[in-house]
C-alpha cells in the first residue's frame, strides 16, 4: 500500500522534473517552442490526471497574478539586456564588429554611417535575433541558470585550457618522435 501511495505521488514531481527539463532544453537551445508544448503538456497532465488546477490561483487572484507577470517580464527583459550586451562583447563578435568597421572606413565610409553599411555584420543586428531576446525574456530564469552552470563554467575551463595549451604543446612535442 505504501509503495502505491509512494508511486502516485512520485509521479507529480516525476512530471515537474519533465517540465523543468523541457524548459532547460528550450533555454539551452534558444527557443520557446519547447518550452511552450512543455508547458502545455504539464498543464493537461495536471489538470487531467492529477486532478490540479493550474489556473485556479490565477483566475482567484488576477491583480496578484498581474503584478507578478510585471514583476517576471521586468526582471527578462533586464537579462535579455545582459545577455544581448554579453553577445556584443563577445571576442568573436568584437572582431566581426572591428573587421566590419574598418572595411567600411577603408571604402570611404564615415563612422556615422557604419550601422547601416553593408560591412555591419548582421549578426550584431537585434532584429536577427527575435526569437533569441523573446527566449531571453520569456525563459530568464532557465536562461539564467544556462549561463552560470554552462556559459561561465566552460568560459573558465577554457581560461583554464588556454593558460595550459602551451604546457600540453611542450608535452606533445617532448613525447613526439
Amino acid at each position: 500500500m505504501i509503495e502505491l501511495l509512494l508511486a502516485f505521488t512520485l509521479w507529480p514531481w516525476v512530471l515537474t522534473l519533465a517540465l523543468v527539463g523541457g524548459l532547460m532544453i528550450s533555454a539551452a537551445t534558444e527557443t520557446t517552442f519547447v518550452a511552450f508544448i512543455a508547458l502545455i503538456i504539464y498543464a493537461a497532465v495536471a489538470r487531467f490526471v492529477f486532478d490540479v488546477t493550474p489556473f485556479t490561483w490565477i483566475i482567484e487572484n488576477p491583480g496578484g497574478t498581474l503584478i507578478a507577470a510585471a514583476l517576471y517580464v521586468c526582471v527578462g527583459i533586464a537579462w535579455s539586456l545582459f545577455k544581448w550586451r554579453d553577445h556584443l562583447v563577445n571576442p568573436e563578435m568584437q572582431r566581426k564588429l572591428t573587421r566590419g568597421h574598418q572595411e567600411h572606413l577603408a571604402k570611404g565610409g564615415r563612422s556615422e554611417d557604419f550601422r547601416e553599411s553593408q560591412y555591419f555584420p548582421s549578426e550584431a543586428e537585434a532584429s536577427s535575433h527575435k526569437t533569441r531576446i523573446i527566449n531571453w525574456i520569456a525563459l530568464w530564469p532557465f536562461s539564467a541558470f544556462m549561463f552560470v552552470f554552462y556559459d561561465l563554467l566552460s568560459r573558465f575551463f577554457s581560461r583554464i585550457y588556454e593558460a595550459l595549451a602551451g604546457t600540453y604543446d611542450r608535452l606533445t612535442d617532448r613525447y613526439t618522435p
